[in-house]
């Protein structure tokens, strides 16, 4: 049983983590774009997911 601040914490972790991998991911897709760039593109996929997650038609994997 961990703590509720020892569950945010691996949250915010595993959050990183995953933003680290998506990033380097559209690197790897679009190799000559700038650190911005791909920032921005990170947000907007991040943004696309948000929006499917509200109209309910995306379902997390952990939930299936």
């Amino acid at each position: 049983a961990m703590s509720a601040g020892d569950k945010l914490f691996c949250g915010v972790r595993l959050f990183d983590l995953v933003r680290l991998r998506m990033l380097a991911g559209i690197r790897g897709q679009h190799p000559d774009w700038s650190d911005p760039e791909v920032e921005a593109e990170f947000r907007r996929r991040l943004s696309v997911v948000r929006q499917l997650d509200e109209q309910q038609t995306y379902t997390p994997c952990g939930s299936l």
